[in-house]
């Protein structure tokens, strides 16, 4: 422990009545000492903006996904003239920002 919260300990301690359990104090004073600090209000907006976002993202992802399944049929890997896969980027791409979101 550092030397000044052992000295405030200490001093509590001393200074306390003598009807007052002392260990209580000693949890009192160290449970200021030990809370966290308050967080940042800049970091309370980024956690938000950074929510907003990921729902943006999100809806945005399903509308897609949901525009190509109106548009296109549900089998979407298909071979072209050549016997190759067509990949589908539209599609695709609903999926991988629906992955990102996770």
């Amino acid at each position: 422990m550092p030397d000044e919260l052992v000295s405030k300990i200490l001093d509590v301690v001393a200074h306390s009545p003598p009807h007052v359990n002392p260990y209580d104090t000693v949890i009192e004073v160290l449970k200021k000492h030990l809370e966290p600090p308050p967080t940042p209000r800049w970091l309370s907006n980024l956690r938000i903006l950074t929510l907003v976002l990921y729902v943006l993202m999100f809806f945005q992802a399903v509308s897609l996904l949901y525009q190509r399944y109106r548009t296109s049929p549900l089998f979407k890997l298909r071979r072209n003239n050549l016997g190759l896969v067509f990949v589908d980027i539209y599609y695709n791409t609903g999926l991988v920002y629906f992955s990102l979101r996770q």
